[in-house]
C-alpha cells in the first residue's frame, strides 16, 4: 500500500508542478472533463508534463480536482484517443513516450543579453565522422569496467557524506595523488599542496582568479592553448604571446619582456599544439628568470605520463616555489570523471581552495573516493601500463609513413603534428579528410597572431593501431604532389 501511495503522490506532484490548478476552476462554458483535458493536453504539448511521466490514478486526481472519478476517466480516454496518453495494465496512465518532441523554451525576438551571445552553428546535416582526431581529452585506453565497478563499490561502502567536504578535495585522494606524482613525474608535494579540481581547465581558471588582476600581464606560448587566453582576457589581463620553436618556448624572448608578466603558462613536456619539448637548457634558464623576476610559472603537464624519454616535469626541478603544476586524469580514466589537480606552494593552494569554497565549486565526494581507491590499490598504475603499451603500438603505426617527413611529436603526449607546405595545402588536406569522415585540427587556428606555420594535428588517443595504419596510408596519398 505504501508503494502505491508514493506513486500516486508523485503523479499528483507532477500535475501540480505542471501548473494545473487543483481543485479545477469552475464557472466556464465547457464541461469539467473538457476543462481537465485542455489543461492536461496543454501541459503535455508544452513539455511541462514530459514523455513517460506517470499520471495520477483516477481516484487520486478526482479527489484533488474535486470532481467525480468518471470525469477523470473520461478525460484520460480523450487524451488516449489523441495519442497524448496511454494506459499500462496494472500500472496506470502515462504521458506517451513515443518520441514526441518536447517543446523548446521561448526565445525573445530581441534582447540586449541575446545580442551578446556567440551564435552556435547548427548541424549541417553532414553524416557523423568516421574518425574524430581533433585535440580532445579522450582517454588513452579504456579503463576495464570491472576495475571501475570495484572502485565504485568500495566508495559506496562509505557513509554518504552529509556536507560538501573540503574544497581542496578529499584528503585521501590528495595524499594518493601526491604519491603518484612524485613516483611518476618527480613532483614532490605534501597533501596540503594539492587541490583536486574539475579538470585542468578549472585549475587554470582558479589560478587566474587567485593571482591575476585587471591590467596584469600574462605570457602564453605562441601558438598555444586558446581557452586559457580567453580566460585570461576575461580577467582583464593583457595577454603577451611568446613564440616557440623546436626546443619549446623561446626563453631569450621571455627575458626581454618589460615589464615581466605576473604569470607564464607553458607546456614543457609536449608543447601544445606544436609537440616540441622544452629543452633542458631552456628549463634551467626559465626557472632562473622566474626566481629573479617573481613570475609564477604555470606548467600544464597535460600529456606528461606519456613522455617516452626526457626530463621529468619542470616542477620537479623547482626548489624555490615558482611553479604551479597542473594535471588531469582524463587521459588515464575518463573526462566524465572531471578529475584534475593543482600542485602549488601552500599559500597559493590554500587560496585556490578558498576560491572553490566561496563559489560552491565542489566535486562529488563519492567520485573522489572511487578515484582514490584506484590510486591506493595500484589500479591507476596498472591502467597507465596498459595505456603506455597501446600508445607504443600507436606510435609505431604512425611512424610507418611511406613519405617523409614523419609526424612530429611521437616522443610524448597523445597527438602529433604533420607539417604542410602552406595554408592552402593545410586546408585542402583537412577538407579531403573531412570528406572521408575524418576530423582533424589545423595548426593555423591555434595562433593568436598571423600563423607562422601550418599543419594537421592528429589526436590518436584510444584509436586502434590498425586504424592508424590505414590513416597513414591516406595521409601519404594526400601529401604527395598530385594530392590523389
Amino acid at each position: 500500500m505504501e508503494r502505491g501511495r508514493v506513486r500516486v503522490e508523485r503523479g499528483l506532484e507532477s500535475v501540480v508542478a505542471a501548473g494545473i490548478p487543483l481543485p479545477l476552476p469552475r464557472g466556464g462554458a465547457e464541461s469539467l472533463a473538457d476543462t481537465l483535458v485542455g489543461l492536461l493536453a496543454a501541459a503535455i504539448d508544452s513539455g511541462r508534463l514530459a514523455p513517460g511521466t506517470r499520471l495520477p490514478s483516477s481516484r487520486a486526481l478526482a479527489a484533488a480536482a474535486d470532481v467525480s472519478r468518471n470525469v477523470v476517466l473520461a478525460a484520460y480516454a480523450v487524451l488516449a484517443e489523441r495519442g497524448l496518453a496511454t494506459g499500462r495494465h496494472g500500472s496506470g496512465s502515462y504521458v506517451r513516450a513515443d518520441g514526441r518532441p518536447r517543446r523548446a523554451r521561448p526565445v525573445p525576438d530581441t534582447a540586449p543579453w541575446l545580442e551578446r551571445l556567440t551564435p552556435v552553428r547548427e548541424d549541417s546535416g553532414r553524416p557523423g565522422p568516421v574518425l574524430d582526431l581533433r585535440l580532445r581529452a579522450r582517454p588513452a585506453a579504456a579503463l576495464p569496467t570491472a576495475v571501475w565497478r570495484r572502485a565504485w563499490q568500495a566508495a559506496a561502502q562509505r557513509r554518504l557524506p552529509s556536507g560538501y567536504g573540503d574544497p581542496a578535495g578529499d584528503r585521501r585522494l590528495r595524499a594518493a595523488l601526491a604519491d603518484y606524482l612524485v613516483a611518476g613525474r618527480g613532483v614532490a608535494a605534501a597533501p596540503a599542496d594539492v587541490v583536486v579540481t574539475g579538470g585542468a581547465a578549472e585549475a587554470l581558471g582558479l589560478l587566474l582568479r587567485a593571482v591575476i588582476r585587471t591590467g596584469d600581464r600574462v605570457a602564453v606560448e605562441e601558438p598555444g592553448y586558446p581557452p586559457f587566453t580567453r580566460m585570461a582576457r576575461e580577467r582583464g589581463a593583457v595577454v603577451v604571446p611568446v613564440p616557440v620553436d623546436g626546443d619549446g618556448i623561446r626563453v631569450e624572448l621571455v627575458r626581454r619582456l618589460d615589464p615581466p608578466p605576473r604569470m607564464l603558462l607553458l607546456t614543457p613536456a609536449h608543447q601544445f599544439p606544436t609537440t616540441a619539448p622544452l629543452s633542458g637548457d631552456r628549463r634551467r634558464q626559465l626557472l632562473s628568470w622566474a626566481r629573479e623576476q617573481g613570475v609564477l610559472l604555470v606548467e600544464d603537464d597535460y600529456g606528461g605520463e606519456f613522455t617516452a624519454a626526457g626530463p621529468p616535469a619542470l616542477a620537479a626541478s623547482d626548489d624555490q616555489g615558482v611553479v604551479a603544476y597542473v594535471g588531469t586524469l582524463s587521459r588515464l580514466l575518463a573526462p566524465s570523471l572531471r578529475t584534475g589537480y593543482l600542485v602549488a606552494p601552500r599559500p597559493l593552494a590554500a587560496a585556490v581552495a578558498r576560491l572553490r569554497g566561496e563559489t560552491d565549486s565542489y566535486l562529488s565526494l563519492p567520485v573522489q573516493q572511487a578515484v582514490a581507491e584506484l590510486l591506493s590499490t595500484g589500479e591507476l598504475t596498472r591502467q597507465l601500463r596498459r595505456a603506455r603499451k597501446l600508445v607504443a603500438e600507436q606510435r609505431t603505426a604512425l611512424s610507418a609513413a611511406a613519405h617523409p617527413p614523419l609526424p612530429r611529436g611521437l616522443g610524448g603526449g597523445l597527438h602529433v603534428l604533420l607539417d604542410t607546405a602552406d595554408a592552402q595545402a593545410e586546408a585542402e588536406c583537412a577538407e579531403a579528410l573531412l570528406r572521408d569522415g575524418i576530423l582533424v585540427d589545423r595548426l593555423s587556428t591555434y595562433w593568436y597572431g598571423p600563423p607562422a606555420a601550418t599543419g594537421l594535428l592528429l589526436d590518436y588517443a584510444g584509436v586502434a593501431p590498425a586504424t592508424l595504419t590505414r590513416l597513414v596510408a591516406r595521409l601519404d596519398r594526400l601529401t604527395t604532389p598530385d594530392m590523389t
